[in-house]
């Protein structure tokens, strides 16, 4: 088995009538084809480039199915009547085509979508998914002629199976999968070919499955019938109803109920458009289509479009049917097309709503595609840690997990170095604003206390016996001048460089993608450790979807790399217990007791960041607090004020000791406390005064001693200075003032990295994570005593659960950092 290749692929679904007008079941070139069948053909092939072409000159005409040239009535939307649709731009982005083979379009699609990645080498594939396995499918009345197998359509969906397994990095658990159905629905394929229920066929009942499958696992549905269908009322609440045209409504509006084993509680939610395509039946069919339009269309899900398009001859219709008179009043008329037009505008807002969302794919797959990683170290990666006593799982079956899993490690290797790097430029950035701020500030303040030569700056000069004005300077003519101008400037450039840096650093969507990709790095984390579990869950259906729009992507690329949950269960399924014992104890060890200790060290080092910054923090300001008690004391007696400046050395020398010998005294009797008791007495605050409070905080108020006689020393410490520069009572205002800075820009720099919500946020799932390792540790070692199904049913409700702890842990990250964003500008 090849390895399997990268990239969140963009899934096109199909869907279609098996006696569209022309088809034969004989293989045949598109030079020998009926005119109809080479027309869905070349549409295919249009479609293909389309989604994968960047030239935005040339889209795709809705009426011919064919590229032409966009002019400048395109608009940005690809809903028009016959204005070609701007293209995808997938370039970076494989295509895989699902189909179930049956006989028609779904077969017609399959082969020209192989024929267009052998024709122009793009990474095209074709995955199938069946309603039964394929010894049975071959059997079943749709490969069957007036009652008798049909030698020609069993031979072409032959050669069509063996075409997709000379597939590149096939997997046939993947490639040619099977749809699982919901246990309340559960009956054996074989069984189900020619068995009988109250509601009908339970081959019907396959059939509907696959195509269910096949319109919820799809990014775009081709659905190819006849548009006379679409005139009948399908009762998609029927299971056993399987047209395309139903397939093509499920898609619009959602999965059924317990049909298939995925989730469905909101699987509709991130459902994508229809691409219709009207297709005549062949006219031996009892019922042949009059419409004589070609023209595609995409159909946007339901929950897009609140308003059904109007058509006012038919509503005149209907209404005079229940008796309501017509014409309708001239307000109904304008509900009407207000209604239209509101529709018009919904599709417009989801085709730009998808576009983004494949904007994001596009990016991910471009960046993401060059991550290197060993294949034959796969093994090694997930199995090769702490916690897993068999360290060497080398049987067929659990390697065969690990190659299929190398598009997720792949992707979770790269998101994590993402977010690293991110989080390093975002530190840097943060670093560069408080210096910033620091200087600008400094700068600002220096100007305020800086000599000046009278009131209000320029010089004056008597002219005769009254006192005139002397006419200013055109320019600065003295080094005070200069020297103020210089500070003022330095501010302004303080600022603009803050606004520089932020700009950039926006622009390059930095933020956005610090949230995105740490968000994937966990899906996908989650969803790779359900899957070698066998779960059976899916991240993309089973959680996040409280995170509308903005994450729509990233579950788009969960749920294209995972591939169907199902075939995790069934792989799983087959493994020995002594092999599923082992890939147990592995995602014990490899996620949970790996997360545990992760989750111990990011909380031991926020909640010691945080401690670090608030300490520093208030002590800073607390110096700057001191120093301006000490100029308020020397203001109000004159004779302590001609103390403090005559004397700094000796009073520095006295108050850094002080400083100094409470720092000793407190490093002694915390030596003898506990741990836990410190902390719960340091910040328990309850049922105590202000007073206490304020002064019972020895290390902040010795730390202030100690830092507080630094501007003072150094104030007094320079010495006199020529006039034009500030003296000793001012030197030692803006050096206050810069105390008190900086004790600002820590406390900012801690509220901007969020250490107290990290802390809190770690060691809630620290503890989690740490009773999930001893309940586990625990099961898994009852399982293989036992074998008994109930002790892994419990494991996997465990996994499961743990993993939607972490998403929503993951989510909480996101919400606080999205509410609480990154501003050029910090507190200080």
């Amino acid at each position: 088995m090849t390895a399997a290749k990268s990239g969140a692929p963009f899934i096109i679904g199909v869907t279609g009538n098996m006696n569209i007008a022309g088809y034969t079941d004989a293989v045949g070139t598109p030079d020998t084809m009926h005119p109809e069948v080479r027309s869905l053909y070349d549409r295919i092939w249009a479609i293909l480039d389309w989604a994968r072409s960047k030239d935005e000159e040339h889209g795709l005409d809705p009426a011919t199915g064919t590229r032409e040239r966009i002019d400048e009535k395109a608009g940005q939307t690809h809903h028009g009547p016959v204005v070609p649709w701007l293209p995808l731009g997938l370039e970076h982005t494989p295509i895989v085509v699902l189909s179930s083979l049956a006989p028609g379009v779904d077969t017609l699609v399959a082969e020209a979508a192989l024929d267009y990645a052998r024709s122009s080498g793009a990474d095209v594939t074709v995955r199938a998914v069946l309603p039964f396995p394929l010894e049975d499918y071959v059997k079943s009345s749709t490969f069957h002629v007036d009652k008798k197998p049909s030698g020609a359509r069993i031979d072409r969906l032959r050669r069509l199976v063996w075409s997709i397994e000379q597939q590149p990095s096939f997997v046939r658990d993947r490639d040619l999968a099977v749809v699982a159905l919901h246990p309340r629905v559960y009956g054996v394929p074989t069984d189900d070919l020619k068995a009988e229920s109250a509601d009908g066929p339970r081959r019907h009942l396959r059939y509907r499955a696959a195509g269910e499958l096949i319109a919820t696992t799809c990014h775009l549905l081709i659905a190819a019938y006849d548009p006379a269908d679409d005139e009948r009322d399908v009762d998609v609440h029927d299971l056993y109803v399987a047209g395309a045209a139903a397939i093509a409504k499920i898609k619009q509006q959602g999965l059924s109920f317990e049909l298939l084993r995925t989730s469905n509680s909101f699987a509709w939610a991130d459902n994508g458009p229809t691409l219709r395509i009207p297709t005549r039946r062949n006219e031996a069919s009892t019922r042949v289509t009059a419409s004589g339009s070609s023209s595609i269309d995409l159909l946007d899900p339901f929950d897009l479009c609140p308003w059904m398009e109007v058509d006012l001859p038919k509503w005149r219709k209907v209404l005079l049917e229940i008796g309501i008179p017509w014409p309708m009043s001239k307000q109904a008329r304008k509900s009407l097309k207000r209604a239209n037009a509101s529709l018009a505008d919904v599709r417009r807002a989801g085709d730009r709503t998808s576009r983004s969302v494949l904007e994001r794919v596009e990016a991910f797959n471009r960046e993401s595609r060059n991550t290197s990683l060993d294949p034959s170290r796969l093994n090694e990666k997930l199995f090769g840690v702490r916690g897993s006593n068999d360290r060497n799982l080398a049987s067929e079956a659990v390697s065969s997990i690990v190659v299929v899993l190398e598009p997720m490690i792949r992707a979770r290797a790269w998101a994590t170095g993402a977010v690293n790097k991110l989080a390093i430029r975002r530190r840097r950035l943060m670093t560069r604003l408080l210096l910033l701020v620091l200087i600008g500030t400094t700068a600002l303040g220096s100007y305020e206390h800086w000599p000046r030569s009278d009131a209000d700056g320029a010089p004056s000069a008597p002219v005769g016996r009254a006192s005139v004005v002397a006419e200013p300077a055109w320019w600065a003519d003295d080094a005070l001048h200069w020297t103020q101008f210089g500070l003022l400037a330095g501010t302004l450039v303080a600022l603009a460089a803050i606004g520089i840096l932020f700009f950039r650093y926006e622009r390059a969507g930095c933020e956005r993608d610090r949230y995105d990709w740490r968000v994937l790095s966990e899906g996908i984390r989650v969803q790779l450790n359900w899957c070698l579990a066998g779960v059976g869950a899916s991240v993309s259906t089973d959680t996040m979807q409280r995170q509308r729009g903005e994450l729509s992507w990233i579950r788009y690329v969960i749920k294209a790399l995972a591939g169907p949950v199902e075939m995790w269960e069934d792989r799983f399924s087959r493994l020995t217990p002594e092999e599923r014992v082992s890939v147990l104890r592995a995602v014990r060890g490899h996620w949970v007791d790996g997360q545990r200790d992760y989750f111990e060290r990011a909380a031991d080092a926020a909640r010691a960041a945080r401690h670090f910054c608030h300490n520093l923090g208030w002590s800073l300001l607390a110096a700057g607090l001191l120093n301006v008690i000490g100029k308020c004391i020397s203001a109000a007696s004159p004779h302590l004020g001609h103390s403090v400046h005559d004397d700094y050395a000796e009073i520095s020398v006295v108050v850094w000791g002080l400083g100094a010998s409470i720092l000793a005294v407190r490093a002694v009797v915390v030596a003898r406390r506990d741990r836990q008791a410190r902390d719960t007495a340091e910040h328990d605050s309850v049922g105590i005064g202000f007073f206490h409070w304020l002064l019972w905080r020895p290390v902040q108020w010795s730390w202030s001693l100690i830092f507080g006689v630094v501007p003072y020393w150094v104030a007094h410490a320079i010495g006199d200075l020529p006039d034009t520069y500030p003296n000793a009572h001012s030197r030692w205002l803006i050096l206050t003032s810069v105390v008190l800075v900086i004790g600002g820009l820590v406390i900012a720099w801690s509220e901007r990295s969020f250490y107290s919500e990290d802390a809190r946020r770690y060691r809630g799932m620290e503890q989690l994570f740490y009773s999930a390792d001893r309940r586990l540790e625990r099961l898994i070692d009852e399982y293989e005593k036992s074998a008994d199904d109930r002790y892994l049913a419990e494991i996997n409700d465990i996994l499961f659960q743990l993993g939607r702890e972490a998403l929503d842990e993951n989510a909480e990250w996101l919400i606080l950092h999205r509410t609480r964003p990154l501003e050029p500008f910090l507190a200080a």
